[in-house]
């Protein structure tokens, strides 16, 4: 479920008021809307793997929470976290992060949460380990010239390649966020 909230976020802002709409649809496996959700998932990924299926420019975007969820599956060498429990970590990361550095709205940040909760995607974790998990986001293959390179979100739909991060903020910003 977490790959297909991440369409919604990254590109399709209908598709995630469809999400929030017939949760109750999805939850019971209802097999319109079940096809409906498939169907749009793969349509927002057919069109941006079409427009650049070399993965040199808006392609990046289907990374959406993989940075952050990549260096969570590391931190733990594979085991503790499944991979999409790790991506829907870094989905919540990323928006979280958005917000902080003020491209991603409070009221959006609100609604995106509460999608999560509502479909039980693990979106935090308690640990220590931040020094770790900040450390390991630098084996991440978007790392250009050791510098961090994120996907974020400047609201639900608007995903954008962020090379402008502050480390320093980025680690004091893992740090609570695993300490909370």
């Amino acid at each position: 479920m977490s790959e297909v909230i991440k369409y919604s976020l990254i590109r399709d802002k209908n598709f995630f008021s469809f999400l929030f709409d017939n949760q109750s649809k999805i939850k019971s496996l209802d097999f319109n809307v079940i096809g409906e959700m498939i169907y749009n998932s793969v349509k927002n990924k057919a069109e941006i793997v079409s427009r650049d299926e070399t993965e040199k420019s808006i392609r990046a975007i289907l990374n959406f929470g993989h940075t952050f969820g990549h260096s969570i599956e590391k931190t733990w060498n594979y085991k503790t976290y499944s991979h999409g429990e790790a991506v829907a970590i870094g989905m919540s990361l990323a928006c979280e992060y958005s917000n902080r550095i003020g491209i991603l709205k409070q009221t959006d940040l609100i609604r995106i949460k509460e999608l999560f909760k509502i479909f039980n995607l693990k979106t935090q974790i308690k640990t220590k380990k931040f020094t770790f998990i900040f450390k390991n986001l630098f084996f991440d293959k978007k790392v250009t010239d050791k510098k961090l390179v994120f996907i974020l979100i400047e609201g639900i739909g608007k995903a954008i390649l962020s090379k402008e991060i502050d480390e320093q903020d980025l680690k004091s910003f893992l740090k609570q966020s695993f300490t909370k």
